[in-house]
């Protein structure tokens, strides 16, 4: 039996616990996500993006999660929910070129927030806005 078969299909059992997986034209509704690894989360947004796939932000949404807004209009939240932002960083070191990165998805008004807010903070620290601040300011439109 080919050995390489039971190592891919290990791996990718590994990433499908750590990135929102999709089906073609599906809602990911997120409750409470934490984010995790920038290159992981933004290969599996790009993945959603490209099968039509929108987000729904009802909870929760820290860290790489907030990167779901390069998708645009495929993205809505709900007044109540939570984003949470900060540098990328990799143990306790805030990593500038992969933050800038992260900086770069977020829409304009969001960028300089996150400048003067968030690319300062790692770890558990976080700046925060609730989602009726996101939509009042323009960054994300409000879920109906």
């Amino acid at each position: 039996m080919n050995m390489m078969k039971p190592l891919i299909l290990a791996a990718a059992l590994a990433l499908t616990a750590c990135v929102p997986q999709t089906k073609a034209a599906s809602n990911i509704e997120i409750l409470g996500n934490n984010g995790g690894d920038f290159y992981i989360y933004r290969e599996g947004i790009f993945d959603h993006w490209i099968a039509g796939g929108t987000y729904s932000v009802r909870g929760f949404c820290g860290s790489a999660c907030t990167m779901i807004l390069m998708m645009g209009p495929s993205v809505c939240t709900y007044p109540e929910a939570t984003w949470a932002f900060h540098a990328a960083s990799r143990n306790g070191v805030i990593e500038p070129s992969v933050t800038e990165d992260v900086r770069s998805y977020y829409p304009p008004g969001l960028q300089v927030w996150f400048g003067q807010n968030a690319a300062h903070l790692h770890g558990a620290d976080y700046a925060q806005l609730s989602g009726a601040e996101m939509i009042d300011a323009g960054y994300v439109k409000e879920c109906l």
